[in-house]
């Protein structure tokens, strides 16, 4: 039964890769079925920098910050030229009369306009300009509240994963190993039976397994992180280093 379990699970895993390989080749605008080779091996990733460094940089690399303080720059222009009602119109007017005989009379005419109701603009344009300006301040501050957030959860996500990580590789995987070779040690010398054998076997393969989901999940948890900062995460601090 256990030999059909295996079997059965070789089966599951058969297909689950087939589908992980279709659905990283649609990621990178490949064929479904066209092969994939890796070009290194699944490890622990390296130490995270400083979470107040992540969150500095996130707060000038992500997007929405950016589109934010751009258009409270344009706020800050339109309340600056609406506050610029108070300059003079001045219009200059060139005309020719035909009329008048011989030879032709030309006349020009200056004008200047004068706002009379200035309290108008004041309560209107101006009130309007500034009010948007206010909003948009109040959205900064939220959009960089929430870029904080999802930083500092991705990195709690991460630093937990990368713990768990090596956690497995420097703790359990080894006592697994020397669990076995104990047991296959006293299997050849007639101490242990078969059964026992097998059994550190399997604990082997388990931790073997749970080590493969961990840095799985530290990868991803990892590629999680530089998408809440919007890049490539900078070098760890020389105090910021977690230590295996």
């Amino acid at each position: 039964m256990d030999l059909a379990q295996t079997q059965n699970d070789l089966i599951a895993n058969e297909r689950a890769l087939a589908t992980s390989r279709a659905g990283l080749n649609r990621v990178l605008g490949r064929a479904p079925g066209a092969p994939v080779e890796a070009t290194d091996d699944l490890d622990v990733p390296p130490p995270l920098p400083d979470i107040d460094t992540l969150v500095q940089a996130a707060a000038s690399a992500r997007p929405e910050v950016q589109s934010v303080v751009e258009q409270e720059h344009g706020a800050h222009d339109s309340t600056r030229l609406a506050k610029q009602f108070w300059f003079p119109d001045l219009g200059l007017t060139l005309s020719r009369n035909f009329t008048a005989g011989f030879p032709a009379a030309y006349s020009t005419v200056v004008s200047a306009t004068l706002p009379l109701f200035f309290w108008n603009h004041r309560k209107g344009q101006i009130a309007e300009a500034e009010h948007h300006e206010w909003e948009l301040k109040a959205t900064e501050r939220d959009v960089r509240a929430q870029v904080e957030l999802d930083v500092r959860t991705a990195y709690a996500t991460a630093d937990t994963a990368q713990r768990q990580a090596l956690y497995l590789r420097d703790q359990l995987l080894p006592e697994a190993q020397e669990a076995y070779r104990i047991a296959s040690t006293s299997y050849g010398l007639g101490g242990s039976s078969a059964l026992d054998l097998l059994d550190a076997k399997r604990t082997l393969l388990d931790a073997q397994e749970q080590l493969a989901d961990a840095l799985g999940a530290a990868n991803d948890a990892r590629a999680d992180l530089e998408r809440a900062v919007g890049g490539e995460l900078p070098l760890p601090a020389a105090g910021g280093v977690h230590a295996p």
